[in-house]
């Protein structure tokens, strides 16, 4: 059901920018509207009859079928609203991933059937045939059916509000948002139905169950009391982000380190909704962000009053439940004075980055620099786009150039090298990519979060540097040829643990194909492109021939053997080279006696 949930999310998700011109049509130029203007209102109502539902279509049918499913999905769905004058917003979220689906099935089955050269003429050939199969079917038997559902489901939604029903869903809204299923709930069931009800009465209170900011804002304020001076300042941050910026997550983890705070959040939900049913309220489209300023940008005329005082109604009761909550916990939620207090219980407060530093410390350091960092959430668009834009701060601030993204914890990208997310997600996270580093932390404003993970990536990068130690010095080493030479530095390599023994081929073959001799007496054996998988982590060994071995002809006093990835082999070799221009250290290596002279030369250019 997760899974369903965050699928209809991700295609809301990736549509909410038409969803919002929408919105934005019908305030200023709907009857009631600043500039009343039927003709205008006219694109509205194209729009949603045509453009938004092949939209979803379109994005549902490429999330399973590529683009090319995308656009059998997208040819289904317009015939499907020809067919009818209702809406197909709910009937283009269910056919759009179906028909993405059934087309990519196909598309493989008969994948090994084409001719070579023929891949182009038959993929289109294919698109065209479903296009037309599934237009004919949605347009003859689809339209009317879905239609009649689709009426069906608006009539049991009306019924609920009319009944006076419309409170109660914040036992269940309220409870699931926090466990972070706010965008399963909204974009996946609340946002469809509102579309299709603001199409016909102009606004939808369905915009409002979910989106209300007025709970979690009682509860942080209610925090703000309570906490430690401390806590404050990102309690502080926390509602600011929460209420102007939209991003509702920032509050989850106060509620769920102190479970009983559920109830204010329920509690300022049920008002908020009683009060939205008894005036009227709605949005003309979906927030999103779901903040307050955007809720007053889609408010319909005239109500935009009565959407404020239910907001704040439900804020002002979620805070005073909150504040007796947490004077029943006071012994177990404030006072919390050091450190040492926060590790021992676990935080008590909202964020604990104890528990970060230890998921951290858990994790297996990378053997390479991360350039590629990834914060993932549940639909890839509130708080891991905030906490991206938080980690690219602190890089900057500490000079490190590392790439950060944001997406859904269904979509991490496949160059992902750190993938950074909430405690909610990481045992899933950890288990789908078990050869991916994956890092938990508690929350996304709480700077001390930030600062481990910056001083893991410090520490990783320093790591990941040669350091170098005797143990990787051959002295008055001897061969009779390259390849004994060659096999004594990896052998070293595979005893220190650098790489596996199946590299000492790999840099034997390489020099069958290109000699590693670089000039000056001066060699660095090293695997080939392919060998990446043989290296285990950073390293190099240094031998030293004073009586010399032949390299194709040139004597060779001093390998230098490398084990490490692409990028980094070719840094090492950049710096090696260096020597080259020091004939000084070059004598000094050929002829030293003991390995501090070996180390410290080296060290000098930057090894």
């Amino acid at each position: 059901m997760r899974k369903i949930g965050r699928l209809y999310s991700s295609i809301i998700y990736q549509n909410v920018g038409v969803l919002i011109t929408l919105g934005l049509i019908r305030v200023l130029f709907g009857d009631y509207g600043l500039y009343p203007n039927k003709d205008l209102l006219s694109i509205y109502n194209d729009m949603i009859l045509y453009l938004v539902p092949v939209l979803l279509a379109y994005t549902g049918g490429r999330l399973f079928g590529n683009s090319r499913g995308g656009i059998a999905a997208a040819m289904t769905v317009f015939a499907l609203a020809l067919s009818s004058q209702a809406p197909m917003i709910i009937g283009a979220m269910l056919l759009g991933p179906l028909v993405g689906l059934i087309f990519a099935f196909a598309e493989k089955r008969l994948e090994k059937w084409i001719p070579p050269g023929f891949e182009l003429f038959f993929g289109n050939l294919l698109v065209a045939i479903f296009g037309l199969t599934f237009m004919m079917i949605s347009y003859k038997f689809l339209g009317g059916f879905l239609a009649s559902i689709i009426h069906h489901i608006l009539v049991i939604m009306e019924t609920i509000v009319a009944e006076g029903w419309l409170p109660m869903t914040a036992l269940i809204v309220e409870p699931l948002k926090v466990l972070f299923f706010n965008n399963v709930i909204n974009h996946g069931f609340l946002v469809p139905i509102g579309i299709q009800e603001a199409k016909e009465t102009g606004r939808s209170v369905f915009f409002l169950v979910e989106d209300n900011p007025g709970p979690g804002l009682g509860i942080l304020l209610a925090y703000l009391i309570h906490s430690p001076k401390t806590m404050r300042k990102n309690t502080y941050l926390s509602a600011i982000i929460h209420f102007f910026g939209g991003i509702h997550e920032v509050y989850f983890p106060y509620v769920l380190k102190n479970p009983l705070l559920i109830f204010a959040a329920i509690g300022g939900g049920m008002a908020g909704n009683y009060i939205f049913e008894l005036l009227n309220c709605g949005l003309v489209s979906v927030s999103s962000p779901a903040s307050i300023l955007f809720m007053i940008i889609l408010s319909p005329h005239g109500s935009l009053l009565n959407n404020v005082i239910g907001i704040f109604l439900s804020a002002l009761v979620s805070f005073l439940l909150a504040l007796c909550l947490l004077q029943l916990s006071k012994r177990r939620t404030v006072h919390i004075e050091n450190d040492k207090m926060l590790k021992s219980l676990g935080s008590a407060v909202p964020f604990s980055y104890a528990e970060s530093e230890e998921a951290i410390s858990e994790e297996a350091v990378p053997t390479r620099p991360i350039q590629t960092i990834v914060f993932a959430c549940e639909a890839g668009m509130g708080s891991s786009a905030l906490a991206a834009a938080m980690l690219r701060k602190h890089l900057k601030e500490h000079q490190l150039e590392i790439t950060v993204s944001h997406c859904s914890v269904n979509a991490i990208p496949a160059n992902a090298e750190l993938i950074i997310t909430h405690r909610q997600f990481y045992a899933m996270l950890k288990r789908d990519y078990a050869d991916k580093t994956v890092i938990k932390i508690n929350s996304f404003v709480d700077e001390r979060e930030y600062h481990t993970v910056i001083q893991f990536l410090l520490d990783q990068q320093t790591e990941d540097t040669v350091d170098l130690h005797p143990h990787q010095v051959l002295l008055n080493a001897k061969a009779k040829d390259k390849e004994e030479a060659i096999r004594q530095v990896g052998q070293r390599m595979v005893d220190l643990g650098f790489a596996q023994s199946s590299y000492i081929d790999e840099m034997l073959e390489r020099e069958k194909h290109f000699t590693t001799y670089i000039g000056k007496g001066l060699a660095v054996p090293h695997g080939m492109t392919e060998s990446r998988q043989a290296v285990n982590k950073l390293g190099i060994v240094v031998a030293v021939f004073p009586e010399g071995v032949s390299f194709d002809g040139h004597d060779v006093f001093i390998a230098i053997g490398i084990a490490s990835h692409g990028e980094e082999q070719v840094h090492l070799l950049s710096i090696i080279a260096q020597l080259l221009d020091e004939e000084e250290a070059l004598e000094t290596l050929k002829y030293a006696t003991d390995y501090q002279t070996v180390i410290q030369i080296l060290k000098k250019f930057g090894l």
